[in-house]
């Protein structure tokens, strides 16, 4: 489950936020204030973790009832020198996580408790498109992969 969303350089906000997520959360608010923003990030997300699509206009998920209008229109202020930095919390207790390996596999799902993703995205003006620049991975707190 996803206990914490942070944003930076996403649409309407600037300095990094943090929004807490429970079990029942309700997003409320004059219109732009911000609630589409943190959907928006969470289809962005999917479309770079599952598909490598950094520049995703047209989501998986979202089909045609979702345009993200590609990185030059998700960077905050539509500026490309800016970076977008995504994070994403997750509780992991209650969740049987895969085994790999084979039977002999150690089954970690006893010791992962929680794990933190977080993402970086620039434009590249020598490839013209939006590229990831740092995934990062941790799990219960420790640096688990770049």
């Amino acid at each position: 489950m996803i206990t914490a969303i942070e944003l930076e350089n996403f649409k309407g906000v600037g300095h990094r936020v943090r929004i807490p997520i429970r079990p029942i959360t309700l997003l409320f608010g004059a219109n732009s204030a911000g609630k589409s923003t943190i959907l928006h990030a969470l289809h962005y997300a999917y479309e770079i973790l599952a598909h490598r699509n950094a520049d995703a206009d047209i989501t998986e998920r979202g089909g045609e009832h979702l345009n993200l209008g590609g990185f030059r229109n998700l960077v905050h202020g539509r500026d490309t020198t800016k970076r977008i930095a995504l994070a994403f919390e997750l509780d992991l207790e209650e969740r049987d996580l895969p085994t790999y390996g084979g039977p002999d596999a150690m089954d970690i799902s006893s010791h992962v408790k929680a794990a933190r993703i977080e993402i970086e995205v620039g434009w590249s003006e020598a490839e013209q498109k939006a590229v990831p620049l740092l995934y990062k991975v941790s799990i219960n707190g420790e640096e688990a992969g770049f």
